[in-house]
């Protein structure tokens, strides 16, 4: 009896040391899976940031664009305004001018 006992015993330890060893691997099995999981996370997010700041510099890129539109616009209805102005100064003083010599 002894003697099955020291087999029984003998095979407890390999079994109990097979299901250590299946459970090493599950676990290292997880933490690579993990790994992975995070590292593919990591570029997505790093990709995400990459995105949104070319999305901003475009926004920029096109906010001064406009910024620069809007002063050139202002700038020619300004010059359009003066030269309206000139030419009715002008208009007026042919006007006077030609009253004056009426006279």
């Amino acid at each position: 009896e002894a003697e099955l006992d020291v087999l029984y015993q003998e095979e407890a330890a390999r079994q109990w040391e097979k299901r250590e060893t299946q459970w090493r691997r599950e676990a290292q099995a997880r933490e690579t899976l993990m790994r992975e999981v995070l590292e593919g996370r990591a570029e997505q997010l790093a990709l995400r940031q990459e995105e949104v700041a070319s999305r901003q510099e475009a926004a920029s890129r096109e906010r001064e664009e406009l910024v620069e539109q809007m002063e050139l616009h202002a700038q020619e209805t300004s010059r359009q305004a003066a030269q309206t102005h000139r030419l009715v100064t002008e208009r007026r003083r042919d006007i006077d001018s030609q009253a004056s010599e009426r006279r």
